[in-house]
């Protein structure tokens, strides 16, 4: 029988509003056409979600159709036998203990979609290592409680190994200083940390001990305080110009660094950024109208021990500069020790208008590119398959910098008639999209020119087991491969399906 929808509101004792397949839903609003997933309720058994789990983005009941925007409240809790979970991309929000003890969670991807994230999310998920948040330029707003600071992180117990940052992660009241180790707090497991376009401030990896490599790009303009400190395994800080404001005790306990990179857009350093760091033996600073810093960022040994390097012509400035002219050791640089060379910046790849398009942080950096097509030139037969891909390969070179690594991507067309697929005259002219896959640690980001649609995208091995699936919206999608590094993924938008090299 079915139940009239503003009966079915009054009647608020039961646990959900209504269910389709396997998922319970309660209507967060009428007005708009909105629910939550939710649970069945304390009677329901632990586990209810098992294997691959694919939420909907829209539900159908009542001759309505309801949108999905957001994971309710433990909705997932104890769903010890899931090992994935595809998220659409119109939730905004996921609640408190919603993946509590999903202990084959292996790893998770969360749409840009998502703005608020509440306590202990992921609490319990002991094998969750890899977490992708796509990049957005809202924050992401992460709540917990304040009277037990650390105890109440999203990410909780998970051995996190791999993050990628596509966003700025904010605490209470939606602000970045007010994060207090809601996030990534002692992730001691994390090796791999990679930060995305779109991050403009940092802060809350304290106490990630095995982070070994930190690469700060441009777009990060504050790193607020604690933001690293005691990531007691990096050996080398490089601050990219673009940085403004380094906050108080940002690099606390970070023993293991020997050398600091500052940018000469620096406009703000706070007190003890340096403090306990008392191993770092060369600071470079770029700028050459130094600003004033405070006598406690680095400690006193490292004033004593360490060689300040500077631009040329800029030492005597230094030298009446308040916390600079502390250093007993300020050599210009080309004078006395050459100082270490640096790599270029690895470069972007992008595709618009016709045009590929390759950019390089590095100052005066020239970007050196190598494209290969994989159609067939000479072939003796009756069929020639065209594939219309081209595998694009760049690095980047300066004077007085070592060669960026290199930066590779798969550019391919998709028609958008897959009617008019097959040359049937001399001469044919197919409506297509351009396409551009990237690997990077094993995740693939691509960007293609989408229009209105959604379009479906699938990764398989070479034996043909799919191993992810996304969604290309508004002309991005970034997936997981869950490949190793070396292995070829076949990557399927659509009905197009592309090799690509997983790196």
């Amino acid at each position: 029988m079915m139940v009239a929808l503003g009966v079915l509101l009054s009647i608020y004792a039961h646990a959900y509003d209504f269910k389709v397949g396997n998922f319970y839903y309660n209507i967060t609003s009428l007005q708009s056409l909105t629910v939550e997933v939710t649970n069945a309720g304390d009677n329901a058994p632990a586990g209810n979600y098992s294997g691959d789990v694919v939420i909907p983005s829209t539900v159908s009941y009542s001759n309505k159709i309801f949108t999905v925007t957001r994971l309710g409240d433990y909705s997932f809790s104890n769903c010890k036998n899931m090992t994935s979970i595809s998220i659409p991309n119109m939730v905004t929000s996921i609640g408190k203990y919603t993946f509590r003890n999903c202990r084959s969670l292996t790893s998770l991807q969360i749409p840009s979609s998502v703005t608020k994230i509440d306590q202990g999310t992921f609490t319990g998920c002991s094998n969750l290592s890899k977490l992708i948040l796509e990049d957005g330029n809202q924050h992401l707003y992460l709540t917990y409680k304040e009277y037990q600071v650390g105890n109440y992180a999203c990410f909780l117990d998970c051995p996190l190994k791999y993050v990628y940052l596509g966003r700025t992660i904010s605490g209470s009241f939606g602000r970045v200083e007010d994060l207090y180790h809601a996030a990534f707090y002692k992730q001691k497991a994390l090796t791999s940390l990679v930060i995305g376009p779109q991050v403009t401030a940092l802060c809350d990896f304290v106490g990630c001990s095995n982070l070994e490599t930190l690469e700060i790009p441009a777009n990060v303009q504050l790193i607020l305080r604690w933001g690293f400190a005691y990531c007691s395994s990096i050996k080398e800080i490089f601050l990219q110009e673009g940085l403004e404001r380094i906050n108080q005790s940002a690099f606390m306990g970070c023993q293991s660094v020997t050398t600091v990179h500052i940018p000469s857009t620096i406009k703000s350093v706070e007190t003890s950024v340096f403090e306990n760091c008392t191993n770092i033996k060369t600071v470079y600073s770029a700028s050459i109208t130094p600003i004033p810093i405070p006598e406690s960022t680095f400690p006193g040994i490292v004033y004593l021990n360490a060689v300040l390097y500077v631009p040329t012509g800029t030492k005597e400035l230094y030298k009446e500069t308040d916390g600079w002219k502390d250093f007993a050791n300020i050599m210009e640089v080309g004078e006395g020790e050459t100082p270490e060379v640096k790599k270029c910046a690895t470069p972007t790849i992008a595709y618009a208008n016709g045009k590929l398009v390759f950019e390089c942080t590095t100052a005066g950096a020239e970007c050196v590119a190598n494209i290969s097509d994989t159609d067939i030139k000479t072939h003796y037969g009756n069929e020639i398959d065209l594939t219309v891909t081209y595998n694009v390969s760049v690095y980047a070179t300066a004077t007085g910098y070592d060669n960026s690594e290199t930066a590779t991507a798969t550019l391919c067309w998709i028609d958008k008639e897959p009617q008019t697929e097959g040359l049937t005259t001399s001469m044919a002219e197919v409506n297509a999209r351009p396409v551009l896959i990237q690997s990077r640690n094993c995740v693939l980001t691509i960007t293609g020119e989408t229009a209105d649609e959604t379009i479906p995208v699938n990764v398989y091995n070479m034996a043909g087991i799919q191993t992810g699936s996304t969604m290309l919206t508004d002309g991005t999608a970034i997936i997981d491969t869950h490949l190793q590094s070396g292995e070829t993924a076949i990557v399927r938008i659509g009905n197009r399906a592309v090799k690509v090299l997983v790196k």
